[in-house]
């Protein structure tokens, strides 16, 4: 999901992930690291998924005003 975020343009959003300098492969990483790394990436999946619905649905509303326009 973040991969696909970041494509569309969401990159910015994730840099408290980035900052943690963690990832699923780091091992040698402590389990309270691996924590709050997903912590802060469900985080920001949360509000990119949330702001991505507003969008949508700002769009649907403008679409159903449009149909519902008299010509």
């Amino acid at each position: 999901m973040k991969n696909t975020f970041e494509k569309k343009g969401y990159k910015e959003k994730f840099k408290p992930y980035y900052d943690l300098s963690i990832s699923p492969g780091h091992v040698h990483k402590s389990k309270d690291e691996h924590k709050r790394a997903i912590f802060v990436l469900s985080s920001t999946l949360s509000a990119v998924v949330a702001e991505e619905n507003e969008v949508y649905q700002a769009a649907k509303i403008r679409d159903v005003r449009g149909q519902n326009k008299v010509e």
